[in-house]
């Protein structure tokens, strides 16, 4: 048919099977019919003026705890210079306490009027670990 997309809420035992604890949804989305009826606005955006800075920040907490929270808080927390943040390990096992995991992301920042200093960095990290440190997690050493 002539639909763009097809979306639909996952069968409770399809999740049960996949050890999937809470509600999920699927598309299946018809890129060509999409591609053949869109209209193409460019959009231009000017080139940032100063330089991003990049950190690491691992945390360990609570097995049930997920990525997209902590990421949600880290956001927040880290506010208006938040660039970009990615999530590049997850890991459990040696040297991480049972019923623990890992999480580690990377943080970039900038500001749009003036090149970030070590101080800015550093009061970013400290409201992110000060943000997380209430649902019970900590950073990694």
């Amino acid at each position: 048919g002539n639909e763009l997309a097809i979306i639909g809420e996952v069968h409770p035992n399809v999740l049960k099977n996949y050890g999937i604890d809470s509600r999920a949804y699927v598309a299946m989305v018809d890129f060509d019919t999409i591609s053949l009826n869109r209209k193409t606005i460019k959009i231009y955006k000017q080139l940032p003026k100063f330089p991003s800075i990049s950190r690491d920040l691992a945390f360990v907490c609570d097995k049930d705890i997920t990525v997209l929270a902590l990421k949600k808080v880290i956001s927040k927390a880290v506010g208006e210079m938040l660039e970009d943040i990615c999530l590049f390990d997850v890991y459990e096992g040696a040297q991480i306490s049972e019923g623990k995991k890992s999480v580690a992301f990377n943080v970039r920042l900038r500001s749009k009027d003036k090149t970030l200093t070590d101080n800015d960095e550093d009061s970013a990290d400290k409201n992110a670990v000060s943000a997380l440190s209430e649902p019970g997690i900590s950073l990694r050493g």
